[in-house]
C-alpha cells in the first residue's frame, strides 16, 4: 500500500491533526501486507522511550528527498532506532548540549594599584629613563623616536607580542619615526606592576634600534 505524492502533501500541510492517526494506521497495513524482507516495524511508537508520531511526521515529508516519494515508503525504510541512535538523532530527537565555555577560560588575577612605596622603588628608574606622570591621569608617558618608520614599526611588533601575550596592550600613537605610549591599568584604574614590567621591556626594545 502506497500512497501518492498528492495524499503525501496533504498529509504533510495538516501533519498536527492527521499525524497520530495516520501513522497508528499505516504502521499497521504495512506489517500485514509488505513482503517480509521489508517487515521493518517503524520505529516511533507511543511511548516515553521514544518520539511520537506528530514529532517526525513533518521532518520526513519535508526531507528534500521525500518529495516525490510516499510518506508509506519512508516508513517502510524506517527501522526501529533508540533515540540516541544516529538515525534519531537526523530526524530530530532531542540532544544533551555542552555548556558554551566563557569567552575566556583563563582568569585574570586581581589588579591592584602600585602602593607609596612601590612606587618610589619601582617608578623612579622610570623617570631616569625619560618616562612622566600623566597630568590629571594615574599613567605615565614616554616618546621614543627611531631612525625611520621601519625601525618604529619593529619596535611596536616586538612590543606587542609581549602586550599581547600578558593581556595588558599599552595605549600608542606612531607617526613615522615617532612612537609616543601611555602605560595605565584599566582593571585599576591607575597604575599596577604590570605597567612596570611593560615600560620595562620597552626600554629593552628601543635599545635595540
Amino acid at each position: 500500500m502506497l500512497l501518492s505524492s498528492i495524499v503525501t502533501s496533504q498529509i504533510c500541510s495538516r501533519y498536527t491533526r492527521l499525524a497520530k492517526t495516520t501513522t497508528r494506521y499505516l504502521s499497521s497495513q504495512l506489517w500485514s501486507d509488505a513482503p517480509s524482507p521489508l517487515r521493518h516495524r517503524w520505529w516511533v511508537a507511543e511511548g516515553s522511550a521514544q518520539q511520537s508520531p506528530h514529532q517526525v511526521l513533518p521532518q520526513l515529508c519535508f526531507n528534500s528527498n521525500l518529495h516525490q516519494r510516499s510518506y508509506a515508503a519512508a516508513i517502510l525504510e524506517t527501522r526501529r532506532q533508540p533515540l540516541h541512535s544516529s538515525s534519531a538523532s537526523a530526524i530530530g530527537s532531542p540532544q544533551s548540549v555542552s555548556p558554551v565555555p566563557p569567552a575566556s577560560a583563563k582568569k585574570r588575577k586581581m589588579v591592584v594599584k602600585l602602593t607609596e612605596e612601590q612606587r618610589k622603588e619601582q617608578l623612579q628608574p622610570l623617570f631616569d629613563a625619560g618616562w612622566t606622570m600623566v597630568t590629571g591621569r594615574d599613567a605615565i608617558y614616554k616618546e621614543y623616536l627611531f631612525k625611520n618608520f621601519n625601525e618604529a614599526f619593529g619596535f611596536m611588533t616586538r612590543v606587542a607580542l609581549l602586550a599581547d601575550k600578558m593581556d595588558h596592550h599599552p595605549e600608542w600613537f606612531n607617526v613615522y619615526n615617532k612612537v609616543q605610549v601611555t602605560l595605565a591599568t584599566h582593571d585599576c584604574g591607575g597604575l599596577s606592576e604590570r605597567d612596570v614590567k611593560l615600560a620595562k621591556f620597552l626600554e629593552e626594545a628601543a635599545s635595540k634600534y
